[in-house]
C-alpha cells in the first residue's frame, strides 16, 4: 500500500488529484476484497491460532479500507467537522 506522504511527495510535479483518487480507490477495493476473502477463509478454519491470525488480517484490511475512505473524502473536499485533537 502506498503511504500518503510518499504519494504526495511523488506528486509535487503537478499530477492531478484524479490520479490520486483512482490510486486510493483501487487500493480500497483491494483491501475490501481481502476482507471478504479472509472472512470466508476464517469461517472454514477450525484451528484457533490460524483463525485468530486470519481475523487479525481481516481487521487490518478493514482498517486500511476505512483510512482510504477517509483520504478519498478529504481529496474530494469533504473535510471532517472537527479536528482530531479538539
Amino acid at each position: 500500500m502506498l503511504f500518503v506522504g510518499q504519494l504526495w511527495s511523488a506528486n509535487k510535479g503537478g499530477v492531478k488529484r484524479e490520479n490520486d483518487s483512482l490510486t486510493f480507490k483501487k487500493q480500497r477495493g483491494i483491501e475490501e476484497e481481502h476482507v471478504t476473502r479472509l472472512a470466508e477463509l476464517e469461517s472454514k478454519i477450525d484451528n484457533a491460532a490460524a483463525k485468530l491470525l486470519l481475523m487479525e488480517m481481516r481487521l487490518d484490511s478493514q482498517k486500511h479500507a476505512g483510512i482510504l475512505e477517509g483520504i478519498l473524502k478529504v481529496i474530494g473536499g469533504v473535510f471532517p467537522s472537527k479536528r482530531l485533537w479538539d
